[in-house]
Parts: C-alpha cells; sequence; structure tokens
C-alpha cells in the first residue's frame, strides 16, 4: 500500500483514506475511484485527492480493525465495527474494567495504523457501557502489518478484560502518635473516604484496629491482622518522607515484597504497597482524604483487585482517557471477545529465563547478535508463536538493554534485582508472577535459540487439564533437557534440567507423574560456552 496525494487526472482506483462528500454524495472510507467520481470532482474544483493505492494481497480496514479488536478484547467484551474506521468495545456483563495503562501505551507506540483509548482503569463498568474505542488510520492495510499485530498481541492476556469482583475482607489500622483529637478527626476522615470507594469493589471492612507509631507495635498488628483478611489498609498518624520512616520499616519487618515503596505523586509519595502470603499491606498517604488524584485511585484499585501483583505495576503513566459516551442496549450487535484463559484445553504460561551473567563467555550471551537481533529474542519469538500465554520474560543482568530490545513484544517482563544470586531466584520470581487461571508454566531458558513453536506446543498438549500433579520435560537421545513444563501445585520445588544430565539421573522424585517429549538435537541446542556461542554466530552468518 501507498499513500500519496494523488493529481485528479490519474486517480482512477485510488482508495479514500477519509470520507469525501460531493455535493449531494458521500463516498465512503476506502471508496475506490472510478470515473464518473472524478469527473465530479474536476466539476467542484478539485485539482487532487487524497489516498491509498491497494496493493495484491492488502486487508480492506473493515477486516483489519475486526481482526484487532478480537485480540484486544477479553472476558465480558464485545465489540462492533463501523463503516468509518471506528470500532466500539462494550461490556457484556458488569465488572472491574482491567486494563494496565503502559501496556496500553506499548500498544499506540507499537501499532502507528491504530489508535485505542479507554476510560480510566480498574473502575466498575456496567453492560453495554462503552469502555474503549479502536480506530484504524488507513482504508486499506498489508497483510504483515496485521500479521506483525497480531504476533505483537499473542504474548499476553488480552489488552481489555471486565473481571468479575471477588469478596474480599479488609481490616483498618490507625497508628497513633498525638492521641489527640485532631488525630481522631484526621484518621476519621481518611477511613470515611476509603471505605466509600472501596466497598463498591466487593470489599467488606470487617475489623479496626488502633497501635502507638512505633515499628514494633505495627509489625506486630499487621502480622496478626494478615492473618485475619485479604488487605490491611494503615492510616498513619504522621507522614512518611523516607525509607527509615517508622511505618516503612514496619512493613519491611514482616512483608514478603514491596511493590510500591513510593509514589511520585504530588502530595501523596508516601503511598506504600507490599504482600505477605498474597495479602495486600497498603499503607494510605497521610494526606489521602485530601487527595483527588485518579492516578492515586488507579494504583489502590489496581493493588486490590489484582490477585497477584508486581514491581512493574506501579511504574505506569496514565493511559490515554476517554469518557464512557454511550451504552449499547442490544448486546447481540457486539462480537464476543477473545477470553483466551476460558478455553477447555490447559493454559500454560511461558516464563523465559533472561537474567544471566554468561560469566564463562567473554560477554553477554543473550545480547550477541544473531540474525540480526539479540539471541535472547529467539525463544521469545518462539514462545509467542506457540500457544503459551502469558509469557513473563525475567531479566536481571544488562537488562535496560534487554528489555529495550522487548519494546515491540507485548510480553510481561520480570526485573530480578538478585539475578547474581543464581537461576533460582529468577524461577521464583517469574512463577509468583504467573496467574491463578494458568495450569502450569513452562520455563524456558533464553539461551536456547533453536526452539521452535511447533516443540512447545508438542509439549503444551502433553499437559493434561484435569491433573494436578505433572512433569513435561524435553528428551533428546534418552537425556531429559529444557524447557520444562511445571504443574502449579510443584511451583514450590520448580527447577531446570541441569546441564549434566546426560551423567546423573534427575527428577526421579517426580518419576510418576513425568511425560517425556522427544525433540531434535538442534531444536534443544543451549549456548552454554564459547564454542556453542560461535558455532550459533557461524549458523547464522552462513545463512545470511
Amino acid at each position: 500500500m501507498k499513500f500519496e496525494e494523488v493529481d485528479i487526472n490519474r486517480a482512477h482506483g485510488l482508495r479514500l483514506s477519509e470520507e469525501l462528500v460531493l455535493n449531494n454524495t458521500i463516498l465512503p472510507k476506502n471508496h475506490s475511484l472510478t470515473d464518473d467520481d472524478i469527473s465530479l470532482l474536476k466539476q467542484m474544483g478539485r485539482a487532487s485527492v487524497y489516498g491509498v493505492w491497494p496493493e495484491v494481497g492488502d486487508i480492506d480496514f473493515q477486516t483489519a480493525l475486526g481482526i484487532a479488536a478480537a485480540k484486544i478484547t477479553g472476558k465480558n467484551l464485545g465489540f462492533r465495527v463501523d463503516d468509518r474506521g471506528f470500532c466500539e468495545i462494550a461490556a457484556t456483563a458488569d465488572g472491574l474494567l482491567e486494563v494496565y495503562p503502559e501496556r496500553l501505551y506499548k500498544f499506540n507506540r507499537f501499532c502507528p495504523y491504530f489508535v485505542l483509548n479507554a476510560i480510566a482503569p480498574f473502575q466498575m463498568v456496567k453492560t453495554g457501557e462503552i469502555i474503549a474505542r479502536l480506530e484504524i488510520l488507513s482504508p486499506v492495510l498489508a497483510q504483515n502489518i496485521i500479521d506483525d499485530l497480531v504476533f505483537y498481541l499473542s504474548g499476553n492476556e488480552s489488552l481489555l478484560n471486565v473481571r468479575d469482583l471477588k469478596a474480599q475482607t479488609a481490616s483498618l489500622l490507625y497508628t497513633r502518635f498525638y492521641n489527640d483529637d485532631n488525630e481522631t478527626a484526621h484518621l476519621q476522615e481518611v477511613s470515611e473516604k476509603l471505605t466509600e470507594i472501596y466497598t463498591p469493589l466487593n470489599i467488606s471492612f470487617d475489623t479496626e484496629y488502633a497501635c502507638e507509631h512505633t515499628i514494633e507495635e505495627i509489625g506486630a498488628q499487621i502480622e496478626a491482622l494478615v492473618k485475619m483478611s485479604d488487605i490491611v489498609f494503615i492510616v498513619p498518624a504522621v507522614r512518611n518522607y523516607t525509607d527509615n520512616d517508622v511505618v516503612m520499616q514496619a512493613i519491611k519487618s514482616i512483608a514478603d515484597d514491596i511493590l510500591c515503596p513510593r509514589l511520585p505523586l504530588f502530595g501523596g509519595s508516601d503511598l506504600i504497597i507490599a504482600t505477605k502470603k498474597n495479602k495486600k499491606i497498603i499503607s494510605l498517604p497521610y494526606n489521602y482524604a485530601f487527595i483527588d488524584s485518579d492516578s492515586l485511585e488507579n494504583f489502590i484499585k489496581l493493588a486490590v483487585t489484582k490477585p497477584k501483583l508486581l514491581p512493574y505495576d506501579f511504574n505506569r503513566p496514565e493511559n490515554a482517557v476517554i469518557q464512557t459516551i454511550s451504552t449499547v442496549k442490544d448486546l447481540s450487535v457486539l462480537i464476543k471477545g477473545n477470553a483466551s484463559h476460558l478455553k477447555s484445553k490447559a493454559n500454560i504460561a511461558a516464563v523465559i529465563l533472561a537474567a544471566g551473567q554468561s560469566k564463562r563467555l567473554t560477554k553477554n550471551k543473550l545480547l550477541t547478535d544473531v540474525d540480526n537481533q539479540p539471541l535472547a529474542l529467539k525463544a521469545v519469538q518462539a514462545a509467542l508463536k506457540s500457544d503459551a500465554s502469558p509469557i513473563f520474560v525475567v531479566t536481571g543482568y544488562q537488562a535496560e538493554e534487554l528489555e529495550a530490545e522487548l519494546e515491540n513484544y507485548d510480553v510481561n517482563i520480570v526485573y530480578n534485582p538478585n539475578y547474581y544470586t543464581g537461576v533460582k531466584t529468577s524461577i521464583s520470581l517469574g512463577l509468583k508472577s504467573v496467574p491463578d487461571f494458568c495450569d502450569g508454566a513452562m520455563l524456558i531458558p533464553a539461551d536456547m535459540p533453536a526452539l521452535t513453536p511447533e516443540f512447545l506446543n508438542k509439549m503444551i498438549a502433553k499437559f493434561k487439564k484435569d491433573q494436578e500433579n505433572q512433569l513435561i520435560i524435553a528428551e533428546k537421545d534418552g537425556i531429559k533437557s529444557n524447557p520444562i513444563i511445571w504443574s502449579k501445585s510443584l511451583y514450590a520445588k520448580a527447577d531446570l534440567v541441569p546441564e549434566n544430565a546426560d551423567v546423573r539421573v534427575v527428577f526421579m522424585e517426580h518419576a510418576d507423574y513425568t511425560t517425556l517429549v522427544k525433540a531434535s538435537t538442534d531444536e534443544l541446542l543451549d549456548v552454554n560456552f564459547q564454542n556453542d556461542l560461535d558455532e550459533i554466530i557461524k549458523r547464522s552468518q552462513a545463512k545470511a
């Protein structure tokens, strides 16, 4: 396809990029200009017209828009496409809108022929409400552009979902510093605002406790309350300014992970979000009662509604916001979205381990150029083209460079700050990130550039959805190898197949429920030593 402004005398067959009004006639977008159209344009004094020359294999805008919308829309959503290049996405059931702003921004950066806007995330929506609009900017698109878009969107859950709200219990913990009437009034104002906003999210505020504003007292109370409630909200008596302040130190003393230690928000920087055994700990900003910020509420709503929290959840800009402009009354006109994780076959996530330091090589093997791209992208692309979803890439050493290479892939990036301690920490972080709806997870070392989506699918097909304990292991010449699929019941024991599996028995304790999947030697090639890397580079150069 080729866009250009065309002299009216040679515009026959040009596809209009926008609707064109000719006296009482409207020529729609994608209309192919005829001789009669050109005559009329000349009579109106038009010397040129803007449009696109289609090429063989190009897809019309309505088909392209339908393909994109089907990949974007997930649970409890549907869409309709009109003849102007617009698509409206609406809720097909009441629930909570789940959309992560950074993914939305990334979509708009990656897909210059589309514009996607959504309403503010993590709010309740009703059946029929329009929650997003998708626009296509070209009357036709080349097939490869659509193929790239589908590939880009294949590594994650649907971008937009409306979730059913799970009932949760919450405790309020007030800290006391001044112990006077002003402090009591302040704590009450915070409590009233909090319960007003979050009770509609199916959160029951069952208990209230107060303690002295000390590390020991606050830590002890949090420890007790996470055993009783799904969420612990802390209402501090004084503002926290640094990591050494009382509330932060108290949370650090008992939390498993501190996911949001600080929020870069005027007046609300002291928001703290942490977890303890999947229970949420949220210390509200001291000025919470007086802060009018959608950003702040979106962070808190994300924290209380998302089943599993990750650090990158709290490092996201605002999305491109639209208002709920109308409601679809006849839901039969909507095409149902892609709720891929509701399928009857097993749902297997992929965890690609790309945090290592390549200590046995002279440089970072994962960033080594192979076929004009970093070696690590080979495993990522194989996973994207497979049936695995969602996909997580655990980064660590030289994370910034690798994450820049992942910019054009809709995958979940998990940074491991302790990458230097070994692969076990990366496995743990990756598996903690896998959603609960997944039946298992495939561990893929990023230094396996010869993996194919066909072989990964062969492994996934061996996983039985209705069986609890399972281990699916690749095998070559009778020797166990990576990748490996662990059922979620076994995540606590998960590990990679060691490099010396050819000289010792591995995973014998799981023999009763282990399935081996045979592969060719080439498919399971991994890069452990300099000669392995040299061989990969040699093959790449030979192909070029």
